[in-house]
């Protein structure tokens, strides 16, 4: 068989069983692949340093993580895998994020956001952008993280993504409220609620209510 149709399928098995929390099966087939790239230069191998990377994030390593994202960052350069390339730059940046280093995620998310826009991507892009802007919001530039996720919000209306739009309206309301604009904060609020109830998002609803009681203090 094609080995790098064999090596893709596992290394997307990996991610679903690690998703379903069958962290040892996950491992022992990504250690399969990992055996099979060592043998030869196979373009699919990205795929798997991904892989590792998202199951050690299920098991809070974020600093072996970060090491495999940014080694299916560079095998994607010089594989010229675009699409790798993009997904690997806003997996950094958002690991960056969680580990609190806000500069290092502005850039990464940057570039992925370019990245996105030279491969016409929109969802990356928009997931891009929204990392960007939580990264400014969290150096507390707001003016400049508002932008953003007004822009980003736009762009997840259009594609009728509605999880998305829901977190955005969150966020923008949350600027709204820290920069004391009590008038927008509630729109956003109730705009957010209006979403979550579209989507039948229990967690969502009741996070917009107590905003929004917080707002009317």
């Amino acid at each position: 068989s094609d080995p790098d149709n064999y090596i893709f399928s596992l290394s997307i098995e990996a991610v679903g069983l690690t998703r379903q929390q069958k962290l040892v099966v996950a491992d022992r087939i990504l250690t399969q692949a990992e055996d099979l790239c060592k043998s030869e230069d196979i373009m699919t191998c990205g795929d798997v340093f991904r892989s590792r990377a998202i199951l050690l994030i299920k098991q809070n390593q974020l600093l072996q993580a970060q090491k495999f994202f940014l080694k299916s960052f560079y095998y994607a350069q010089t594989h010229k895998d675009r699409l790798l390339e993009t997904t690997a730059s806003l997996n950094m940046g958002w690991i960056a994020m969680r580990l609190e280093h806000y500069d290092e995620a502005i850039n990464w998310s940057n570039s992925a956001q370019k990245e996105a826009k030279d491969i016409d991507n929109e969802d990356l892009e928009q997931t891009a952008l929204g990392n960007l802007g939580w990264a400014y919001y969290q150096i507390g530039d707001t003016e400049r993280a508002l932008s953003i996720f007004l822009e980003t919000q736009k762009s997840a209306k259009r594609l009728g993504d509605i999880s998305v739009e829901l977190k955005l309206t969150g966020n923008i309301g949350a600027i709204y409220h820290d920069t004391g604009d009590p008038i927008r904060a509630t729109q956003s609020y109730l705009q957010s609620l209006f979403l979550a109830k579209q989507i039948d998002s229990k967690e969502d609803i009741i996070y917009a209510l107590k905003e929004l009681a917080r707002v009317s203090v």
